[in-house]
């Protein structure tokens, strides 16, 4: 009887240990993960990663949701606040959002505030969406009103 319950505390200090140690390392590896930015991939990975803007019609303003897809086999980051959008008389509007989105290889997330856009500032023509610079057009978009 004395032996088997040393023989289970061995066992549970043993069980214990094993777990903490594979934490601490499954903890490490999420830090040490080097996620790369959008705009220095290569054409063949941004075609792979997947954006959508939509819209949300529920108040004065409609607002912008971005939802983004990462189908590349490398992690990956946006810096939000350089999204914006240009309308045809090139009023710029931008980004509501701060801070930086990061998705894992086949990670997804949604931004729900991306942007929020008038009438007066987009009117009812073609606007675009750019990430950071003109050469990274994303999307083209009509705002009715």
């Amino acid at each position: 009887m004395k032996n088997s319950v040393l023989l289970m505390g061995f066992a549970i200090a043993f069980i214990m240990t094993g777990c903490s140690v594979n934490d601490d390392a499954s903890s490490k590896d999420l830090e040490d993960i080097e996620y790369q930015d959008y705009d220095n991939l290569s054409d063949k990975d941004r075609d792979k990663i997947k954006m959508n803007f939509d819209g949300d019609d529920s108040n004065i303003n409609k607002t912008i949701i971005l939802e983004v897809e990462n189908n590349c086999d490398r992690p990956i980051k946006f810096d939000l606040a350089k999204f914006y959008i240009k309308t045809s008389d090139n009023t710029k509007i931008k980004s509501n959002e701060t801070g930086t989105l990061e998705l894992r290889e086949n990670g997804e997330d949604r931004v729900r505030n991306m942007f929020d856009v008038s009438e007066e500032k987009a009117g009812n023509s073609d606007c675009r969406v750019y990430y950071k610079d003109s050469s990274n057009k994303l999307k083209v978009m009509n705002f009715d009103y």
